[in-house]
């Protein structure tokens, strides 16, 4: 069956309509409906929890990102027949329909020469011509002798159909779309970024989309509607000249013109890959640009929501530090003023006796203001709470740069007018880039402010001290002036002049807070608004790109110094390795040179235990003196209440949060969590408890005294549960069984026994109620390591617990932001000291002065933790106690070196027996000391009262605990003595 042209084409184009450009139009369709959809989302609306504009935009803008995201991924390079399939199915059907050749007579100008034809085709013409002639004469000849003349006709050609309606509208015609490739993709690519120039003109704007939105709305119906009818005439256009160029083929195929081998089966096999070839590329490219376009906006975006969450929380900052003038200290200050006040009223009143009244007003003052409200006042300014907001802006600020490691792409000339090369692509980190330079500065800038606003707070604590003093000097002034003699009103006037002065001083304290907030809001307003212009000069591709140049040189450099270093440690490795070992050695030496000469009478040590332990917590208390009051608070051993300042212990929340889900399923759940004494015990039960999320009530209780017997047990449960008529362990269990299910959190349960005959009734008592209750009750219990273990060995209490988690040691890295977050709030500088000996290696002073400071700060934290084991308040304590001095904002810190703690073998095993049961029991009083070692409470009493003198161990509320300063080197001590495990 044979197919005319007209046929063919209408064949084709029915079959690109319904297939390929139908579904043009339809993805066209929407695209413009997306960008309608990022325009209405460009509206500013009321968002939950939002308390600003600055809120309402970011969240606009993630809104805008989730859009953005929706679309154009990453492109991969795909055939044509994987993205038009049906194309594919509807043309291989075509195919088969389609005749392998088909025979039609030769025109007349495969005969006669055309405009155009070369000499060799017109004498190629010329010779078909003379052939053909000559073929017709016999029936020129007889057509002279008949009526009817038969026609004369050109020679057929056998066309090879199939073959060439597959070249033209299987494979030119596909290499021709690409026409309509670049329509589609060049207009959506211009509508596109005539949106997004739209979307950044208004995205730090709270009002401007409420303007634009109907306008843009109708230019993206509009260029919807100017493309589509476009649309139709270029690919008229496309299909009419290739209906041309096949007809003409058409006519030549066959012909010595265009010899059928031209048209075989192989070309064509060729010419089909090369074109759709030719159009994956084409449309990959493409959507490389439209990607690029996407890339650029998202990074943008981040940037955005970036500045505009930097600007809420400076709104939120500056909302705070005003209400924490108002709300927190304004109260204190009132309350000052109004005693200040209702003195100055009594003072005006008729009095019955002068002297009465002023040693009245003396004792109140000393017991209000000197002992209560003075105090109080001086301690809210000296805490680290007003700082601590914008230490809260950084570490947020920080989060939310970290929180921006997506890497995306730009481009290397940026511009998206063509289909792009993925070589013309760009990587980048947003975060690396903030991170670089900006962040730095912005850093730098609130540390300034801290500095400032710490200096201020200081200040006034200072002054504040005084307030009380002024008032009772002039009160005793005024008493004194009665034996002068003065005048009662003169005796008066003196008394009022002091509370007069108190009162200004106080007013003088409030006016500079207020000035120095409103200073340190202005600064960081700036601040702000620096480091936000900053970050829309990165939305710019051209800065973006010169900053990427500048990291990667910086990170060249460093790698360069990396490898230097490296060689030069290789060149030096062996001849450290022979010092080190000679040190070792040496020091070996001495060792045993000591230990053979302490046996002689002559060369033998002489313990010198009080004056050794004197000078070293002397020494030490002199450091802590040297310290700022806010640095010191800052550095308190005591539980955490801010958050914020908690770190690591991951792996042990998670073991708890295992074990409370086990327990919801059913199961025996009874967990215990250990830890060293002031090892951050407690901070993390204050951690836990408010993240772990626990979906039942939770009783939390401290135990305190050291209670023991049965009785005792019992008595303690009734008083913390406030349970009345409750005898015995059946009646305890019974009412814990009734009530509802809840979560029971005992801390310090090494104060439940005594280490004697009948010591552990109320651990055993413990252990039952747990084991009883366990399927009911959720216990978490919480003891000091030590007790633990000597407890597991003794009443194999551990056999009561499903669960163990003991507190893990640190990382280094870890104790250094314990250490850091600390002194980021304080607004101080850290500069470790530079040791003399370190001047002589040529290694280190070839550093940079950051990176010696580095170096310096890695090493002595790696000492602190390898001496303080992980314990904070260890590290805390000796932390503060590396400080050399300080000079303006700046605390210069020493070399860490171990604390010479050898003084303590000197102790006598007496005193170390003490030590050890206090270390055993967290603290005990002397009695109990004097019960558990079985010796008598005069000779306790003397024994601690010397280890009192010696700083060994401090006494409060009656009971004795080991000093924490020497904590570890008493641990290591009895260690060493087996005494502990």
């Amino acid at each position: 069956m044979s197919l005319t042209n007209e046929e063919i084409y209408e064949h084709v184009e029915t079959l690109y309509q319904a297939h390929y450009l139908g579904l043009v139009e339809d993805q066209m369709s929407q695209e413009c409906d997306h960008m309608l959809a990022i325009i209405a989302a460009a509206e500013i609306q009321e968002v939950e929890g939002a308390t600003d504009d600055h809120q309402r935009i970011a969240a606009r803008n993630e809104k805008l990102h989730q859009l953005i995201n929706q679309s154009w991924d990453l492109p991969e390079k795909k055939p044509l027949a994987e993205i038009y399939p049906k194309l594919f199915e509807a043309w291989e059907i075509e195919m088969e329909s389609c005749p392998l050749q088909q025979v039609d007579e030769q025109s007349r100008d495969r005969f006669y020469p055309l405009v155009g034809d070369s000499i060799f085709l017109r004498l190629l013409k010329m010779s078909k011509r003379s052939l053909l002639i000559l073929g017709q004469l016999p029936r020129r000849f007889v057509n002279l002798f008949r009526k009817e003349k038969r026609a004369l006709h050109y020679w057929s050609h056998t066309i090879p159909m199939r073959n060439l309606v597959q070249r033209h509208y299987g494979a030119r015609l596909i290499e021709d779309l690409e026409g309509l490739t670049d329509h589609f993709f060049g207009g959506m690519v211009k509508e596109y970024l005539t949106v997004k120039a739209w979307q950044e003109t208004m995205a730090l704007d709270a009002t401007h989309a409420a303007v634009s939105s109907v306008h843009m709305t109708d230019h993206v119906l509009a260029f919807k509607k100017k493309w589509s009818e476009s649309t139709p005439a270029i690919i008229a256009e496309i299909f009419a000249a290739r209906r041309k160029a096949f007809e003409q083929e058409y006519e030549r195929a066959g012909t010595w013109e265009y010899a059928k081998w031209k048209l075989s089966d192989t070309k064509v096999a060729g010419w089909l890959m090369d074109a759709h070839e030719s159009w994956s590329r084409h449309q990959y490219e493409w959507k490389n640009t439209i990607y690029a376009v996407f890339e650029d906006w998202r990074s943008d975006l981040d940037i955005y929501i970036l500045q505009q969450k930097t600007l809420a929380e400076l709104s939120q900052y500056q909302e705070a530090q005003r209400q924490k003038l108002t709300k927190y200290i304004d109260p204190d200050i009132g309350k000052i003023q109004q005693f200040i006040t209702d003195a100055l009223d009594g003072l005006g009143q008729p009095q019955e006796s002068i002297l009465k009244e002023l040693k009245r007003l003396h004792y109140q003052t000393v017991k209000q203001l000197d002992q209560s409200l003075v105090p109080q006042l001086s301690e809210k300014l000296s805490s680290q709470n007003i700082v601590g907001h914008i230490n809260k802006l950084e570490v947020t600020v920080s989060q939310l740069v970290s929180e921006l490691s997506e890497e995306h792409i730009i481009l290397k000339s940026g511009d998206y007018d063509r289909p792009l090369k993925h070589d013309d692509f760009h990587q980048i980190s947003i975060d690396e880039l903030i991170t670089f330079e900006t962040l730095v500065v912005f850093q730098n800038e609130l540390a300034r402010f801290k500095t400032q606003m710490f200096s201020v707070l200081e200040s006034a604590a200072d002054e504040t001290k005084d307030l009380d003093h002024i008032i009772t000097f002039s009160l005793s002034s005024a008493i004194a002036s009665l034996d002068d003699e003065k005048s009662d009103q003169e005796v008066i006037l003196i008394a009022e002049e002091g509370f007069q002065r108190a009162s200004s001083r106080l007013s003088e304290i409030r006016e500079k807070l207020q000035l120095s907030l409103s200073e340190t809001s202005d600064g960081l307003e700036a601040a702000v608004q620096q480091f936000c212009d900053s970050l829309t000069a990165l939305t710019h591709n051209e800065n973006t790109r010169e900053l990427k140049m500048r990291i990667t040189k910086a990170k060249a450099a460093r790698q360069a110094v990396q490898v230097r270093e490296e060689l030069q440690d290789r060149i030096k490795g062996v001849a450290l390795q022979l010092w080190e070992k000679s040190k070792v050695n040496y020091t070996v030496f001495r060792a045993e040179l000591s230990k053979w000469s302490g046996r002689f009478i002559l060369t033998a040590n002489k313990p010198e235990l009080t004056k050794q332990v004197s000078d070293f917590l002397y020494e030490s208390q002199q450091a802590l003196d040297k310290l700022p009051l806010i640095y010191q608070r800052l550095y308190q051993i005591e539980p955490l209440e801010d958050l914020e300042l908690f770190e690591g212990r991951a792996m042990e929340y998670e073991a708890l949060q295992s074990a409370f889900k086990n327990w919801k399923l059913g199961r025996y759940g009874a967990t215990v969590v250990l830890g060293e004494k002031w090892g951050g015990l407690t901070s993390f039960m204050n951690y836990a408890v408010k993240e772990v999320g626990f979906t039942h009530s939770v009783s939390r209780h401290a135990l305190e005294g050291n209670l023991y017997s049965h009785d005792d047990f019992i008595t303690m449960m009734c008083r913390l549960f406030q349970l009345e008529n409750i005898q015995n362990m059946d009646e305890l269990v019974s009412h814990f069984h009734q009530g509802p299910k809840r979560v029971i959190v005992l801390e310090d349960i090494q104060k439940m026994y005594l280490r004697k005959v009948d010591g552990f009734q109320a651990l055993i008592g413990l252990n039952q109620l747990i084991s009883r209750t366990g399927q009911h009750i959720f216990w978490v219990v919480t003891s000091t390591i030590y007790t633990w273990n000597y407890l597991s060995q003794t009443i194999q209490i551990n056999q009561y617990f499903s669960y163990i988690i003991e507190l893990k040691e640190l990382t280094n890295d870890q104790i250094i932001n314990i250490v850091w977050k600390r002194n980021k709030i304080s607004g101080y500088n850290i500069q470790f000291e530079v040791e003399e000996e370190r001047s002589n290696d040529k290694k280190f002073m070839k550093l940079t002065s950051a990176q010696q400071q580095d170096k310096l700060k890695q090493e002595f934290f790696s000492s602190l933790n390898s001496f303080a084991k992980s314990n904070v308040s260890m590290a805390l304590i000796f932390w503060l106690l590396s400080t050399r001095k300080i000079e303006d904002n700046r605390i210069t810190i020493g070399t860490f070196k171990n604390p010479n703690l050898g003084f303590l073998k000197a102790l006598s095993m007496e005193k170390v027996y003490i030590l050890h049961v206090l270390i055993l029991h967290d603290g005990l009083n002397v009695a109990q000391i004097s019960e558990v070692l079985n010796i008598p409470q005069t000779h306790c009493q003397l024994m601690l009262l010397a280890l009192l003198e010696d700083g060994v161990v401090f006494e409060e509320k009656s009971t004795y605990m080991i000093n924490p300063i020497v904590y570890r080197g008493m641990i290591n001590l009895l260690k060493s003595k087996n005494l502990i495990h």
